[in-house]
C-alpha cells in the first residue's frame, strides 16, 4: 500500500513537471533561459543560468517549499560606476508569464535602450514588487500596469516616459510605494490630472520629484483637502525638483503621518504655514532652493522634535535664528545657508545632542533601520543636495550618517559662540560669508570628527589657535579674508593643509604656507578658553589708564601753553579736542601715538 503511494505521488511530480531532486520546476527552468535568449549580457551577470537547479541560478529566488520561482532579482549593484559595462540589454520576453508564482521583478540599473515597458507585465498577477527605475525605458507607462492589484511596490524613475500617468494606476489599492522620479521627458513642462493619487488610500510613500510641471501649477491641486483627508498615513512625500509655484498649502499639516517631505528646488514663496507644526513625526524636512520668506518658526524647535534634516537653504528667510531649535535632540544636519538671516548664533546651538553624543545615534539607528530603507525606496540621493568645501555633493541612504551645520552667506554677526565646540559628532562646519567678529574659539580643535571647517570672509581677528592642528580629519580648512594675526600654527593635520589661499586676505599673519616671514615678537599668544572677552577687558583697562594719565597730562599742558603761548594754545587745544573725539575707535596703540603727536605739537 506504502509502495503505491509513492507511486501515485510521483506520477503526480511528473504530470505536474515537479522535480524533487533538482529542486527548480522544468516549465519554470526553460522559461527563464528562453528569457536569457533575449537579453544581451555583456558582463556575463547571468553566466550562472545553466544546469537543472534554476534556483541556484544567480538572481533567482524559489519557494523553499513547493520550488517554484518567486523572486528575480537582476538589478544592477554597479550601475553608478560601470553603468554600460555592467547592463543588461535587449527585450524582456513575455516566457515570464509562465512563472505565475513571481512576486518580485527587479530589473533596476540596466539599460533597455528606450523600448517601451512590455504590456504583459500587467499580466503578472501574483507580483507585489516591481521595480524597473533607471533602466532607459520610454514611451507610455502601460495602463495594464493597474491589473497589478496585488502590486505593494512600483518604481518607474529614472527613465523618460510621455508625461501623462495612466488612470488605470488607481486600481492599486494595496500599493505602499510609488516612486516617479526624473521618470518622464524633460523637455515639455509636465500638465498631468494626478486626481487618481486620491485613490491609493494605502500609499506611504509617494515620489514624483523631477516631473517637470508646468510653472503654473500650484501644489494646492496636487496636496487639496481631498487628498490630505484620503492618504492620511503618507509618509514620504517628494515633489522636489518641479516647478510648483505659489504658497505650501495650510492642508499640508493634515498629513501628520510624515516621516520625510521634500519640497525643494521648485517656486514656493510666502511663509511656511502654522498647521507643518502638525506633522510632528518629521525626520527629513527639505525646503531648500525656493523663494519663501519670513522668519524661521519657533514651532519647528518646539513641536518638531523629531527632526534629523533640517535644510532649509537658499531662501528668503529674515530674522534671527530661534535659539527653541537646540530642542531638536535628534538633529544632526542644519542647514540655512544662503538666506538673510540676521542677529548672532544662539549660544544654545551647543546642545545639539545627536551632534554631541553618540548614545542619541544608538537610537536613531533603530529609527533609521526604517527610514534607511525608506531612503532606498528609490533614487533618493537626488532630495539632499550638501555643499562641502565649495562643492555640490548628493547623498542616498548614507545622508542618516552625515553630521552638519552650514550657516553660511548670511548676515549674521557677533562671536562665534564658545558652546559651539562641544559638538564633537560635527563632521562640517560651515560659517563663512557673515560679518562675524571676535576671536576663534581657542578649543575648536575639541571637534575631532571635522573633516571641513570654512570661516572665511568674516572679520573674525586675533590668532588662530593651536589646537586646529588636533583635527586629524580635517582635509578641507578656509580662513581667508578675515583680519586674522600672528604665526600661523603648524603641526599634524595642519601640515598638510599647504595651500596659501587658505589664509589669504588676512594681511597680519605670517609664517608657512604664506611667503611671510616672522619676527622673533610675532609669536604664538598664549589664548586660553574664552580669553578674547578677557584680552579686550585688558585693553579697556589700559586704554582707561592712559586715557586719565593724558587727560590729566594735556590740561597741564594746555594751561601751561596757553598761559606761554597766548593764541597759539587755541590750536593746540582744537587739535587736541579733534583727536580725542575719535578716541572711542583707537586702539590703545593709537592713545600713545596721540601722545606722541601732542608731545611733538607742543
Amino acid at each position: 500500500m506504502q509502495d503505491h503511494s509513492l507511486l501515485l505521488l510521483a506520477v503526480w511530480l511528473l504530470g505536474h513537471h515537479g522535480i524533487l531532486t533538482s529542486g527548480c520546476f522544468e516549465i519554470e527552468r526553460e522559461a527563464l533561459l528562453t528569457f536569457k535568449a533575449s537579453i544581451i549580457d555583456t558582463s556575463n551577470r547571468l553566466s550562472s543560468w545553466a544546469g537543472r537547479d534554476c534556483c541556484s541560478w544567480w538572481g533567482v529566488v524559489c519557494d523553499n517549499n513547493t520550488g517554484h520561482v518567486l523572486k528575480l532579482n537582476l538589478q544592477n549593484n554597479y550601475m553608478y560606476a560601470n553603468w554600460s559595462d555592467d547592463s543588461l540589454r535587449g527585450e524582456i520576453n513575455p516566457s515570464l508569464l509562465v512563472l505565475s508564482h513571481l512576486s518580485r521583478l527587479d530589473l533596476s540599473g540596466n539599460d533597455f535602450g528606450g523600448i517601451s515597458i512590455p504590456k504583459f507585465i500587467g499580466s503578472l498577477k501574483s507580483l507585489t514588487h516591481l521595480d524597473l527605475s533607471d533602466s532607459n525605458f520610454s514611451g507610455k507607462i502601460p495602463e495594464q500596469l493597474g491589473n497589478l492589484s496585488n502590486l505593494r511596490y512600483l518604481d518607474l524613475s529614472g527613465s523618460s516616459f510621455t508625461c501623462k500617468t495612466p488612470l488605470q494606476l488607481s486600481n492599486l489599492s494595496r500599493l505602499h510605494t510609488l516612486g516617479l522620479i526624473y521618470a518622464f521627458a524633460s523637455y515639455n513642462p509636465c500638465v498631468d490630472n494626478l486626481s487618481w493619487l486620491s485613490q491609493l488610500s494605502s500609499i506611504r510613500v509617494l515620489g514624483l520629484s523631477m516631473r517637470g510641471f508646468d510653472r503654473k501649477c500650484n501644489l494646492m491641486i496636487y496636496i487639496c483637502p481631498t487628498l490630505a483627508l484620503q492618504i492620511v498615513f503618507l509618509n514620504v512625500l517628494d515633489l522636489s525638483n518641479n516647478n510648483l509655484a505659489g504658497e505650501i498649502p495650510p492642508s499640508i499639516g493634515s498629513l501628520s503621518s510624515l516621516t520625510l517631505l521634500h519640497l525643494n528646488s521648485n517656486n514656493f514663496y510666502g511663509e511656511l504655514p502654522s498647521e507643518l507644526q502638525h506633522c510632528n513625526n518629521l525626520l527629513f524636512l527639505d525646503l531648500s532652493n525656493n523663494k519663501l520668506t519670513g522668519e524661521i518658526p519657533r514651532w519647528i524647535g518646539e513641536n518638531l522634535q523629531d527632526l534629523v534634516i533640517l535644510q532649509l537653504r537658499s531662501n528668503i528667510f529674515v530674522g534671527e535664528i530661534p535659539s527653541e531649535l537646540a530642542q531638536l535632540v535628534y538633529l544632526q544636519f542644519l542647514d540655512f545657508a544662503h538666506n538673510n538671516l540676521t542677529g548672532s548664533i544662539p549660544r544654545s546651538f551647543g546642545n545639539f545632542s545627536a551632534m554631541i553624543y553618540h548614545t542619541i545615534h544608538n537610537y536613531d539607528g533603530k529609527r533609521f533601520s526604517v527610514d534607511e530603507r525608506t531612503f532606498t525606496a528609490f533614487d533618493y540621493k537626488n532630495n539632499l543636495l550638501v555643499v562641502i568645501q565649495g562643492e555640490e555633493y548628493q547623498y542616498s541612504t548614507t545622508i542618516y550618517l552625515l553630521k552638519i551645520m552650514d550657516l553660511s552667506e548670511n548676515n549674521l554677526s557677533g562671536q562665534i559662540p564658545e558652546e559651539i565646540v562641544a559638538l564633537a559628532l560635527l563632521r562640517s562646519l560651515n560659517l563663512s560669508r557673515n560679518h562675524l567678529t571676535g576671536m576663534i574659539p581657542e578649543r575648536l580643535g575639541d571637534m575631532h570628527l571635522l573633516e571641513s571647517l570654512d570661516l572665511s570672509l568674516n572679520e573674525l581677528q586675533g590668532a588662530i589657535p593651536q589646537s586646529l592642528s588636533a583635527l586629524t580629519f580635517l582635509s578641507h580648512l578656509n580662513l581667508s579674508y578675515n583680519n586674522l594675526s600672528g604665526r600661523i600654527p603648524t603641526g599634524n593635520q595642519l601640515s598638510t593643509l599647504d595651500n596659501s589661499s587658505i589664509y589669504i586676505g588676512n594681511a597680519y599673519l605670517c609664517g608657512p604656507p604664506t611667503e611671510k616671514n616672522c619676527t622673533e615678537n610675532e609669536t604664538m599668544p598664549n589664548v586660553v578658553g574664552d580669553d578674547y572677552d578677557g584680552s579686550e577687558s585688558a585693553w579697556l583697562y589700559l586704554g582707561m589708564g592712559l586715557g586719565f594719565v593724558t587727560g590729566f597730562w594735556s590740561v597741564c599742558v594746555t594751561s601751561l601753553v596757553n598761559a606761554q603761548l597766548g593764541d597759539r594754545g587755541h590750536d593746540v587745544t582744537s587739535i587736541w579736542d579733534r583727536w580725542m573725539t575719535k578716541k572711542g575707535t583707537q586702539k590703545p596703540c593709537a592713545i600713545i601715538s596721540g601722545l606722541v603727536a601732542c608731545w611733538w605739537i607742543i
